[in-house]
C-alpha cells in the first residue's frame, strides 16, 4: 500500500501466533527515502477466539492507525510503534513485554 509518498510493507504475513505465547501479532514497515518506521499490532489469542474477530477487519484497523500516524506526522525515523487491541480499536502501548525492539 502507498499513502502520502510512503510505502507500507508487511513485515509479517498478517496476524501470526507468536511461539510460546497467546499473542497474535502483525507488523509493518513504513518507509520512503532515508526514512523507515516499524509498526507492530498485538491481539490476545483468547480475545481473538472469544470475539470471533476477523483478520480482514483487524488489518483494516491497522491501516487506519498507520494512515493516522503518517497523515498527522506522528512518526520519527527508525522508531517502532506498538499497539494492543482493546475492543473496538488498537491502543498505543509503550515498551510492551511481547515486542522485542529491533534496534
Amino acid at each position: 500500500m502507498k499513502y502520502k509518498n510512503f510505502e507500507v510493507l508487511k513485515w509479517t504475513d498478517g496476524f501470526q501466533l507468536v511461539p510460546g505465547s497467546l499473542n497474535i501479532v502483525a507488523s509493518f514497515i513504513v518507509r520512503r527515502e532515508n526514512f523507515a518506521v516499524g509498526f507492530a499490532f498485538r491481539v490476545d489469542y483468547l480475545d481473538w477466539l472469544a470475539s470471533e474477530l476477523k483478520e480482514a477487519v483487524l488489518l483494516e484497523k491497522t491501516r487506519e492507525v498507520i494512515k493516522d500516524y503518517i497523515g498527522n506526522k506522528k512518526m520519527n525515523s527508525l522508531d517502532e510503534y506498538t499497539f494492543e487491541f482493546h475492543t473496538p480499536d488498537f491502543v498505543c502501548v509503550k515498551n510492551p513485554k511481547w515486542w522485542i525492539k529491533s534496534g
